[in-house]
């Protein structure tokens, strides 16, 4: 659904933000900007599509493959591709335009490639932490170049993921989300 997607999306920014200030990346502000949008092409194929693209989901779900896989098989053409060239039709930077577009492959990244390893592993974080539905049930393994990129190992990880918990549970108080008891 728009509303699990907008929950990973909002998750993947929180995530980013978590994530760039453990590491101490520059610029968190874009990454956090291109996480929030990396799932835009998503939202184009729904609005555009569907019930179609509502049936590209549920094929993914089925055979138990990521949403992107299934729409290459089925559309010919996944999100990234289209979110990346929705948000340079719009003229925003290369810097948060290549992130969208290169978030499942960062390796192909020569330009911005922490920032685009950075919003990759933001995206896994929150799917590994359950929150939303970004059109599969699959939690990736981080890619052995995004994760040399930000120089990670388990306790920069796991700290991460904690500052994600804690700042994704303030964020969701502040907007009236949710309300601890």
């Amino acid at each position: 659904s728009i509303r699990g997607l907008w929950e990973h999306s909002f998750g993947a920014a929180v995530a980013a933000t978590s994530l760039g200030r453990v590491l101490g990346l520059p610029r968190i502000e874009e990454i956090s900007a291109a996480a929030l949008m990396h799932d835009i092409g998503k939202l184009v194929l729904a609005s555009q599509l569907g019930k179609d693209y509502d049936n590209v989901v549920r094929y993914a779900v089925r055979r138990d493959m990521s949403v992107r896989k299934a729409e290459i098989e089925l559309l010919g053409v996944p999100h990234d591709e289209i979110g990346r060239w929705l948000v340079t039709r719009w003229r925003l930077p290369r810097s948060i335009a290549i992130p969208i577009g290169l978030h499942h492959e960062p390796e192909r990244d020569r330009d911005f490639a922490v920032s685009t390893a950075a919003v990759h592993v933001a995206d896994v974080m929150v799917r590994g932490y359950g929150f939303g539905f970004p059109g599969d049930l699959l939690v990736p393994q981080v890619s052995h170049v995004a994760w040399g990129l930000l120089d990670l190992n388990a306790e920069k990880l796991e700290k991460a993921v904690g500052r994600m918990h804690q700042d994704l549970q303030e964020a969701m108080v502040q907007a009236n989300l949710y309300t601890f008891e």
